[in-house]
């Protein structure tokens, strides 16, 4: 008797629950609106243009995640379906790091600081999404033979562990520039509860996406059979919701209305 495949294990991934993937797509495409809109508003595109981006490829993942729901026989879409969502994190996620060489502009870091930063975005956008649309290919396909599901796997544990290190980074750096504006001698209450705002911003955020990051490591380490995969429910309360939540924040807060119109403040050097 042959051996199940990986995606016939995990039998939820072939015949998703029908309904809550057509609301995400919903939910990204009025905040993909809302994106453009307020970037186009504060001439934000080159900071955050990588936000519509996202969203873009969010609402087509679900949609092809819905349209597994009603046609689970139909294999030919369940590698696009992961491997969108899978990918669509990363890059929104880059747009939060945008947002913090914001901060390290205002905030007067020294310019190797800024250098070092847009280097690790650049190395974690080209190997994240390289090796997680590679990993995602050859894992959730039906016809993979058992060598290319467990290279392919191995490339999303990697990619799991890559995110999951620089989120808990970004946090790291985020307190960093929070911790060196807040000691500053700055007399501009303006200006500082603009910071307040997109800083708490980030660091909701960050935590959610945190949150996110954790739940997919501890996901692609389990076996195919633990409830961490064939619990849809956590999909839906670890991965899509936070997401949601996520970009509706950047919505309704804007950092990028905060930021763009500071300038540096001298006495934050570093």
């Amino acid at each position: 008797m042959q051996t199940p495949t990986f995606v016939e294990v995990i039998g939820h991934l072939k015949a998703p629950v029908k309904g809550p993937s057509i609301a995400f797509a919903i939910i990204f495409a009025i905040s993909f609106v809302l994106h453009v809109v307020q970037i186009s508003k504060h001439k934000a595109w080159p900071l955050l243009w990588i936000l519509p981006c996202a969203c873009i490829i969010f609402i087509a993942g679900y949609i092809c995640r819905e349209y597994n729901a009603f046609h689970p026989k139909d294999e030919g879409t369940l590698a696009p379906d992961q491997g969108l969502l899978l990918n669509a994190v990363p890059i929104f996620t880059a747009g939060l790091y945008l947002l913090v060489f914001r901060l390290v502009f205002i905030t007067n870091f020294s310019p190797r600081w800024r250098w070092v930063l847009w280097f690790i975005l650049s190395i974690y956008m080209s190997a994240v999404v390289s090796i997680t649309s590679q990993g995602a290919a050859g894992l959730f396909d039906a016809t993979a033979s058992l060598g290319t599901v467990r290279s392919a796997l191995a490339l999303l544990k990697a990619s799991a562990v890559i995110q999951l290190s620089l989120i808990v980074a970004f946090i790291a750096i985020l307190a960093v520039f929070h911790r060196r504006y807040s000691a500053a001698k700055t007399s501009d209450a303006a200006q500082i509860k603009k910071i307040r705002i997109a800083t708490a911003t980030l660091y909701v955020s960050a935590v959610l996406i945190l949150a996110r990051n954790i739940f997919r490591t501890v996901q692609i380490f389990s076996h195919a059979n633990s409830p961490a995969w064939r619990t849809e429910t956590f999909f839906w309360v670890f991965d899509a919701a936070p997401l949601a939540v996520v970009t509706l924040l950047l919505n309704v807060t804007c950092p990028a209305k905060w930021l763009l119109g500071e300038e540096r403040n001298p006495n934050c050097s570093a």
